[in-house]
């Protein structure tokens, strides 16, 4: 896409001796935008190999502990529903059924 535009406006918009001229530095910034890409891609993936070797754990931190998520179960196997649940541990009704779906589809 980024070509297509760059090739129709590079043919409009100057003189024919100027054209292949900024062609060529269209080009030319296209494929340096192109490498810093893939330098950080790059630096990314190392970074992450890295700190999972270090053994830190990666994304975004759990909302609840594992006594939390205990105690959810509990409460919704002796009948407790979904949304009280999320209101008293302060998280949403999506976070409480990934806790407590495999206990439900079991029984």
């Amino acid at each position: 896409m980024l070509h297509r535009f760059l090739a129709s406006w590079s043919e409009s918009a100057a003189p024919r001796g100027l054209r292949v001229a900024g062609k060529l530095m269209l080009n030319m910034l296209a494929a340096v935008a192109e490498i810093e890409h893939d330098l950080l891609v790059e630096r990314t993936q190392f970074g992450l190999a890295r700190a999972k070797a270090r053994g830190q754990t990666l994304g975004r931190p759990s909302s609840t502990t594992d006594e939390q998520r205990a105690a959810m179960t509990r409460q919704h196997q002796a009948g407790e529903s979904i949304s009280p649940l999320a209101r008293t541990f302060g998280i949403s009704r999506a976070s409480v059924m990934r806790v407590v779906k495999p206990i439900a589809t079991i029984q």
